[in-house]
C-alpha cells in the first residue's frame, strides 16, 4: 500500500519540476528576447542618431557649398569690368547690322526662289519681286536705323565711361599729389625739428673752432716774434762774446810780448 501511495506524489513532483523548468526556460527566453529587443532598440536609436547627424552634416555642408558657390558667382559677376561690358555692347552693335544684312540676303534669295517656283509669268514675278524688295528695303532701313541707334548708344556709353575713368584718374592723381606733398612737408618738418639742436651745436662748434683758430694764429704770431727777439739777443750775445774774446786774446798777446 505504501508503494501505491508514493507513485502519485513522485509524478506530481516530476510534473512540478518540469513545469518549473519550463517556466524558468520561458522566463529566460523572455528575458533574452527583451534583452535582444532592448539591444536592437538601442542600436536602432544609435543608428538613427548617427544617420540624423550625418544628414544634418551633409545638409550643412551642402548649404555651405551652395552659399560659397552663390558668393563666388556674385563675386564673379561683380569682378566683371566696365571695359568688358563696353566690349560686349560694342560687339552687339557690330553684330546686329551684320546679322540683319545676312537675314536680308537670305530672305532675298528665298524670295527669288519662291517667285521662280510660284509665278509662271515674268510680269507677275517682277511685280511680286518689286513688292517684296520694297518691303525688304523697308526692313533693312529699319535695321539700319536700329544699328545706328545702337552705335550711337555705344558711343555715348564709351564716351561716358571714358569721361568717368578720366575723372577718377584725375581725382586719384590729385589725391596722390596732395598726399605726397603733405608727407614731404611733414617729413621736412620732422627732419628740421630733429636736426635743429644738432645744427645749433654745429654752428656753435664751428664758431668755437674759428675762435680757437684765431687764438692759435695770434699765439703763433707772438711765438714767432718772441723767437725772433730771442734769436736777435742770442746773436748779439754771440757777437759780444766774440768781441770780448778777441780783446782778451789781444791783451794776452800784448802781455806775453811785454814779458818776452
Amino acid at each position: 500500500m505504501a508503494e501505491t501511495k508514493s507513485t502519485p506524489s513522485t509524478s506530481t513532483t516530476a510534473a512540478k519540476t518540469a513545469a518549473t523548468k519550463r517556466s524558468t526556460a520561458a522566463k529566460k527566453a523572455a528575458a533574452t528576447r527583451a534583452k535582444n529587443a532592448a539591444a536592437t532598440t538601442r542600436k536602432s536609436a544609435a543608428t538613427r542618431a548617427t544617420t540624423k547627424a550625418k544628414t544634418a552634416a551633409k545638409s550643412e555642408a551642402t548649404k555651405a557649398r551652395t552659399a560659397a558657390k552663390s558668393e563666388a558667382a556674385e563675386v564673379k559677376v561683380e569682378v566683371k569690368t566696365t571695359a568688358e561690358t563696353v566690349a560686349e555692347i560694342a560687339e552687339k552693335a557690330v553684330l546686329v547690322p551684320v546679322g540683319a544684312a545676312l537675314i536680308g540676303r537670305d530672305k532675298l534669295v528665298a524670295t527669288v526662289e519662291d517667285l521662280r517656283s510660284s509665278y509662271g509669268t515674268r510680269d507677275a514675278a517682277e511685280k511680286e519681286l518689286k513688292a517684296r524688295q520694297k518691303k525688304l528695303e523697308t526692313q533693312l532701313k529699319k535695321f539700319e536705323r536700329r544699328g545706328t541707334t545702337a552705335r550711337k548708344k555705344v558711343e555715348r556709353e564709351l564716351k561716358k565711361t571714358r569721361t568717368q575713368v578720366e575723372r577718377e584718374l584725375r581725382q586719384r592723381r590729385t589725391r596722390l599729389e596732395r598726399e605726397v606733398k603733405k608727407t614731404r612737408t611733414q617729413a621736412e618738418k620732422e627732419l628740421s625739428k630733429r636736426f635743429a639742436p644738432f645744427e645749433k651745436e654745429l654752428q656753435a662748434f664751428r664758431a668755437d673752432l674759428e675762435k680757437q683758430a684765431q687764438g692759435v694764429s695770434k699765439d703763433l704770431k707772438d711765438i714767432s716774434a718772441r723767437a725772433e727777439f730771442v734769436t736777435a739777443r742770442v746773436e748779439n750775445l754771440v757777437q759780444t762774446g766774440r768781441t770780448e774774446a778777441a780783446k782778451a786774446s789781444k791783451t794776452v798777446q800784448e802781455r806775453v810780448a811785454s814779458l818776452v
